[in-house]
């Protein structure tokens, strides 16, 4: 087939069709812009800055599409138009060849692009053909891995010159980027039998290791193809970033933040020796390559985990730099980074750390291209760490960290409010409370999207009573709390972490105590259903006969406090005790109960979550 001819760049065809592809990227990323999406049923809260999309990028190419239309128009407007409006009625022959040859154009550029849509679509139910043939499983497993490779912009080489030996046919595909090659070992049967990833720098290649390797077989072998692709898009987006903004290097600029964190980490252990308590009130444990290619910081954990020998976890962590499995089940940070639009500076090659070492001074440090930085929040049990900060000589370029959630977690409009303004998104010079935040950005639940209590106990309902050890729990609907999946967080500068992190273990904490309360109770009724009239006497005689004890649940200050309300047995008493669980922005691992009145309850045991003190 001979070469289809290329479609001119600057044309409103080719913008438009631009603009469907965004549209299209737009709509795989966004389960709720599908077709297939249902509108009868409530959703979590996706849209928004922190969600799955990147409204930076998206928004410049929205903008690079209808400038590039608005550009063409007025071209032809000041070029065409208004040459035929000097020449007369005379320029009415030529004007009308012009726009005759403008129609053919636009009419070939469209025949090509439906053209090469049927042929790919074609391509694809060939290939979906081909699936039902045993004797085709490799074939179809490479060109799996094609198709995912060059999406990611790699190029693809496949090695068949094994396949055809009898004792270990073997394919070998190879992933090329600039800077990495991975080449995968496919059987006849479409078996992974082994991955490898090689750097072109060889003290990278010394750095890394083999546990790169290992994660993307792990991932091809389970056929995980989601996890694959989010890992090898790691890999090639730093490879990509290197060639696109040369001199720069990604690849150092992680690892040098990576030896930060564990410096921070390393400081953090020699006065806190507790490995779990660093973990969950210090600035995380960062691991690298933790089934992530990349910098995972570690951040919260459940403490149902009892039976786990932290002493054994920080023996492995240190000694052996190896991970035991309790943190791969920790929430983590996925740093990496993304595109943005405004200027980021990074630092240069003459200084690989953010941090100061202890015996550094401002003094020490160029003011012409650094100033110091203090961290705003840290640990109670440390000082506040001093970063250096490269002002706008030191080179920048329009990319920007981003910490990747796993997983996401619903997250309160207040607090997804003050991490937006924390992470820089938001610019303000003033500082602002937890409660104003939540009070002045939060908005009311639709009927579209879910409440944050929605989302953490599916089938809550306001009709719906639960009851566990003589204790009856009622969800209060009138304090819905309005949320949103945070899926990813951009960040400018390490010293944002500390406090970006906080903010997520309050969150945690929040959703921890309340899924506590509801998630393995039993549902005893529906208040709305089978109502019953009773008389006076009716009802004394059942109070006489009421042993539980009714617990209301109320969270309109999500995820700072929990409000709850005691009524005791009716035959002991006909009070109401005022409880509330406040959730410490400076350490949220240790809620605090709060009681107005001195009231000693038979069991409250299912409200004081076992697993974090709460004082």
């Amino acid at each position: 087939m001979s070469k289809q001819p290329d479609l001119p760049k600057n044309s409103i065809n080719s913008a438009i069709v631009g603009l469907q592809d965004t549209l299209r990227n737009l709509q795989q990323q966004w389960p709720c812009l599908q077709k297939n999406a249902t509108t009868n049923t409530k959703q979590p809260n996706e849209l928004h800055a922190l969600g799955p999309v990147n409204l930076d990028k998206t928004r410049q190419e929205f903008s690079q599409h209808i400038n590039s239309i608005r550009n063409i128009c007025s071209q032809f407007e000041t070029e065409v138009l208004g040459d035929v409006m000097k020449m007369g009625a005379g320029a009415d022959p030529a004007f009308r060849k012009h726009f005759t040859h403008l129609k053919e154009q636009a009419t070939l550029e469209s025949t090509v692009t439906r053209l090469k849509n049927i042929l790919i679509k074609s391509k694809e139910r060939l290939e979906e053909s081909l699936k039902e043939k045993d004797e085709s499983k490799s074939k179809i497993e490479i060109q799996r891995l094609e198709k995912i490779a060059q999406s990611m912009g790699l190029i693809t080489f496949v090695d068949s010159s094994k396949m055809f030996e009898t004792e270990n046919p073997i394919t070998t595909i190879t992933l090329g980027g600039t800077l990495i090659v991975i080449d995968i070992d496919i059987d006849d049967v479409g078996r992974i039998h082994n991955t490898k990833v090689t750097f072109v720098s060889e003290s990278m290649q010394a750095e890394e290791g083999d546990r790169v390797d290992r994660i993307l077989k792990e991932n091809l072998q389970s056929c995980n193809f989601e996890l694959f692709k989010r890992n090898l898009q790691s890999l090639a987006l730093l490879d990509q970033l290197n060639v696109k903004h040369k001199p720069m290097d990604f690849f150092s600029i992680i690892n040098n933040l990576l030896k930060d964190l564990k410096t921070i980490c390393s400081n953090e252990l020699q006065v806190e020796s507790d490995l779990l308590t660093v973990l969950l009130e210090g600035h995380g444990i960062p691991c690298l390559h933790l089934n992530y290619p990349g910098i995972s910081i570690c951040y919260w954990v459940d403490k149902f985990h009892n039976d786990i020998d932290w002493e054994q976890v920080k023996e492995q962590y240190i000694q052996r730099d190896k991970y035991h499995p309790i943190l791969s089940q920790s929430s983590k940070l996925l740093i990496s980074f993304e595109d943005c639009i405004q200027e980021m500076h990074y630092l240069p090659t003459t200084r690989s750390s953010y941090l100061l070492e202890f015996d550094e001074t401002e003094e020490d440090i160029d003011s012409e291209q650094f100033k110091v930085v203090y961290e705003n929040n840290y640990p109670k049990f440390m000082s506040p760490l001093r970063f250096v900060k490269p002002l706008s000589s030191t080179p920048s370029v329009q990319i920007r960290f981003i910490a990747t959630l796993d997983p996401p977690i619903p997250v309160s409009d207040g607090l997804c409010q003050k991490i937006m303004n924390l992470s820089g998104m938001i610019n303000t010079d003033s500082v602002i409370s937890d409660h104003v935040v939540a009070s002045t950005t939060s908005t009311s639940v639709t009927s579209e999207t879910l409440s944050l209590e929605e989302i953490l106990v599916p089938d809550i309902a306001p009709t719906k009573q639960y009851i566990h050890d003589k204790q009856i729990y009622k969800w209060m609907s009138s304090s819905k709390v309005s949320a949103k999946i945070v899926t990813r967080i951009p960040f400018q500068h390490p010293v944002q972490l500390y406090s970006i992190i906080q903010c997520l273990r309050q969150q945690e904490m929040f959703n921890i105590l309340f899924k506590s309360i509801f998630s393995t109770t039993q549902i005893i009724k529906d208040s709305m259903d089978n109502t019953v009239s009773f008389s006076l006497k009716g009802i004394l005689a059942e109070s006489e006969k009421e042993e539980n004890l009714i617990v209301e649940v109320t969270t309109v200050d999500a995820p700072y406090s929990i409000h709850i309300t005691l009524s005791p047995s009716s035959a002991s008493s006909f009070i109401m005790v005022p409880l509330s669980i406040d959730i410490p922005a400076n350490d949220p691992t240790k809620p605090i109960t709060l009681c107005r009145k001195s009231f000693n309850p038979p069991t409250t045991s299912r409200l004081l979550f076992d697993g974090y003190p709460i004082e």
